[in-house]
Formats: structure tokens, sequence, C-alpha cells
């Protein structure tokens, strides 16, 4: 089977290939920045490229952003929020993750809100990166389109590098990030 996307915006084709029907044979990064669908923050498929966001909010309790965007196949998409300039003296790290088609509260089956079944191409991995020395702090999988990624620490408190990729070729979709480091202990919780 042959899956073929136009890069519309270039006027090239990418073509994946998986003669058996098993998308790890694929070529990972095979459509990167040419996908008819990608948004306005690429390039920012590496960490050197990586969109710089800014606080949609900021008080004494944290900061908060939120963006839109599109995942295509095999690519990733890294963004830098600007973390140190909060100067709290406690860090919280919250990231939410939202494929398409996918809900807040999707996981609280009482709530009757959206939900994406387990499937390859709604696998989305999202990883947290201190932006100075690379390290991983923190990473996420969700293989249903939603992820959070939760931490408290001090590994929070510099400027983070957030990668959101989708481990399989198949992953491709828009997207909702929400970012929070909060000033303080606390947990989210899904109301209906």
């Amino acid at each position: 089977m042959v899956f073929a996307l136009a890069w519309l915006s270039l006027g090239l084709a990418c073509v994946v290939s998986a003669p058996d029907d098993d998308p790890t044979d694929a070529v990972a990064g095979a459509c990167g920045i040419g996908c008819a669908d990608n948004d306005a923050r690429e390039p920012n498929q590496s960490h050197t490229s990586a969109a710089a966001l800014v606080w949609d909010d900021v008080s004494a309790f944290g900061g908060y952003l939120s963006i839109d965007a599109f995942l295509c196949p095999g690519e990733s998409d890294w963004y830098r929020v600007p973390v140190s300039e909060l100067k709290f003296d406690f860090y919280g790290l919250h990231v939410d993750a939202i494929a398409a088609g996918s809900s807040w509260c999707a996981s609280v089956e009482v709530c009757g809100e959206p939900a994406l079944p387990e499937a390859p191409e709604h696998t989305m991995r999202v990883e947290v990166f201190d932006a100075t020395s690379l390290l991983l702090v923190a990473e996420g999988v969700g293989l249903d389109g939603r992820v959070d990624v939760n931490g408290f620490d001090e590994s929070f408190a510099n400027d983070l590098l957030l990668r959101v990729s989708g481990p399989t070729p198949l992953a491709t979709y828009a997207y909702e990030l929400h970012v929070e480091i909060r000033s303080f202990g606390g947990e989210d919780e899904c109301e209906c």
C-alpha cells in the first residue's frame, strides 16, 4: 500500500511507502515542512528552529499559553517556552496536548466528551527538554490523541523546549497545545 500526500504549498509530492501495511516500514521525516496543512509556526522541526511561544496570561499563580497547530506526517514540532522570565519560587509544569476529535476530559467516560480510539493515527508524544542542557525532563505518550505531562521541581524553572511528534507516520492531525507553569502545587480535574 502506498500513502501519498500532496505538498500543495510547494507543488511537490510526498510518498511514504509501506508495502506490507506495516507503518513502521515508512520513512520517518519524509513529509516534513511541505505538508499542505502545516501551520504558521513552521519551520520548527528541530530544537534549533523551535517556535518561540509567549504567555497568554501571567499572574502570581502562574503562566499559561495555548496554541493551535498541525502535525504533518513524519515530522516533529518544537516550541520554546520562556519559563525563566516567570521568576517563581515553585515550578509546576502542566502540558495538555489534544488532537482534533478528542477533548479535554475524553478519558472521563461519564462526561460524554469526544474521544478518539487508540490507533497509530491518533498517537501523540510530547517531550519536555531543558532548553539549555537539552536534557529530557518529562515526557508522555497517548495512543488516543490525548497527552498529559506533569512535573513539579526545579527542572522546570529554566526555559523549556517542547517536542510534539507522532511516533508513527500515520500520526497526522490538527492539535491544541496548552502549557501552564504554576507557582503552587495543585491538580487538574475534569468536571462534567
